[in-house]
């Protein structure tokens, strides 16, 4: 019965759309990293809810990977922590299959 389950969450997953699955992924991603850099940094959620101007359900919500952050957002934390939380490569850093101006996920 368990592998019936899974066959049956494989097929609801397949469902899901590719840029939905990315956005739970980049938001899973991101709140494992702020989680670490907390800890490394020695703050409780409290702390750093008030060092940024968060409140804490928010912070709570972003550290549960439940946030659809801004990039203000990003940029309040990046700036509390003095750590990049996400680092966006120089045009020439770029994987030469994103170079060739056809990229459809480039914005206009």
């Amino acid at each position: 019965m368990n592998k019936m389950k899974k066959t049956k969450f494989e097929e609801l997953l397949q469902q899901v759309p590719p840029e939905t699955r990315k956005l739970v992924q980049k938001q899973d991603e991101i709140a494992v990293q702020l989680s670490s850099l907390l800890k490394q940094k020695g703050l409780t959620q409290k702390e750093f809810a008030k060092k940024t101007g968060m409140k804490q359900s928010q912070l709570s919500k972003i550290l549960a990977g439940n946030a659809n952050l801004t990039l203000k957002t990003i940029s309040k934390i990046e700036t509390a922590l003095n750590e990049n939380i996400i680092t966006v490569l120089p045009v020439n850093s770029s994987p030469p299959h994103s170079r060739n101006g056809n990229n459809k996920n480039r914005p206009a």
